[in-house]
């Protein structure tokens, strides 16, 4: 399977880039080149507002190891922000939310 990067270019770790955000039939995935095996994937949840899920979330006693951050701003000036949590078991969650300008 052939996917495109945001750019709209082929892209792959293989390349000698050290990641490749990819979008796979509007399944985003974001591929990292690592030393050693993860031992967890982070899944990933879209939300409308990230400061008002992340307060949600919050009010419900979960800690974010990430608070909100920008990790990639578009060329028409869209803004793409991630938080990072746990669940309760300790596996890495994320939401993540486009900020349009």
């Amino acid at each position: 399977m052939r996917c495109k990067n945001r750019a709209g270019e082929g892209n792959s770790t293989a390349c000698g880039l050290r990641s490749a955000p990819t979008d796979c039939g509007g399944t985003r995935l974001y591929l990292t080149a690592q030393e050693r095996p993860a031992p967890e994937s982070i899944l990933y949840l879209r939300v409308a507002d990230i400061r008002s899920a992340c307060e949600e979330l919050r009010s419900r006693g979960v800690q974010f190891s990430q608070a909100p951050h920008m990790i990639h701003r578009h060329p028409d000036g869209t803004e793409e922000w991630l938080a990072h949590f746990n669940d309760p078991e300790g596996r890495p969650l994320a939401i993540m939310s486009a900020v349009m300008p």
